[in-house]
Formats: C-alpha cells, sequence, structure tokens
C-alpha cells in the first residue's frame, strides 16, 4: 500500500500524548510531517493509535500501540480480547514479554492485525536507554 509521508498520531488524555511524542520525532527526522490530535474522527493517511477506544477505519493505514506498559493487567495474557487489534493494519509490541503474551492470545482473531505484529520498543523507554 502506498501512503503519503504523512502520520497523525490520535491520543485521548496526556500519557497518550506522551508516547506517541517520541516516535513522532524520530518519524520527523525520517522525512514524515506528523501531528498529534484528540480528535478520534479525523481522517488520517497514516493514523497511529494507543488509546483503549480507537477509529482505526479513518485512516488508510492503521497502527495500533499500547499507550502504557500496564495496558489490560487485569486481562493478561490476553487483553485483546478487551482491545481488539483485528480492525488495525499494524500492531506494535514494546519487548519480548508482550510479544510473549500476543503469542499466547494469537490464535484468536481478535488478537491480528491484518498485516502483522512487530516487536519494535517502548517508545517512552527508548530514548532513555
Amino acid at each position: 500500500m502506498r501512503c503519503r509521508k504523512e502520520i497523525t498520531f490520535f491520543y485521548s488524555n496526556p500519557v497518550e500524548s506522551q508516547t506517541a511524542t517520541p516516535v513522532a520525532a524520530e518519524a520527523e527526522k525520517r522525512g514524515y510531517r506528523t501531528r498529534l490530535t484528540d480528535k478520534p474522527f479525523e481522517k488520517a493517511e497514516i493514523g497511529v493509535y494507543c488509546a483503549h477506544d480507537n477509529f482505526p477505519r479513518h485512516a488508510k493505514l492503521s497502527i495500533v500501540m499500547l499507550h502504557d506498559m500496564g495496558q489490560g493487567q487485569l486481562n493478561w495474557p490476553n487483553m485483546w480480547r478487551f482491545e481488539p487489534w483485528n480492525d488495525f493494519d499494524v500492531g506494535i509490541l514494546p519487548g519480548e514479554v508482550w510479544e510473549q503474551r500476543w503469542q499466547e492470545s494469537c490464535m484468536h482473531r481478535y488478537s491480528r492485525p491484518r498485516e502483522g505484529v512487530y516487536t519494535l520498543g517502548w517508545p517512552k523507554s527508548d530514548s532513555i536507554f
């Protein structure tokens, strides 16, 4: 899928905005235009989502990531039952522990984004490490 180099980061609270900010900064270094918005129904070329309730159908390419490391802790290891990723194109996992959780749940349709899941790190800690 060909997309313009425009990424919209969707957030619903300050924690989610803080999670998206380092990713947006890195994307800008790589030549992408970025913006952050708290308006969940806006259209986007590439939409990155990290809220509990998301609307990925408004993005040409939708990407989902966690907003914090404890997300879904009441439902571990299968938080995807309550926060499904199957409406997204791509899912981003923060590390090996989350990858193992996803592996335990990936047989369920609701845990699988259309294009795949990738373990890429955690934006809020990557700048520290």
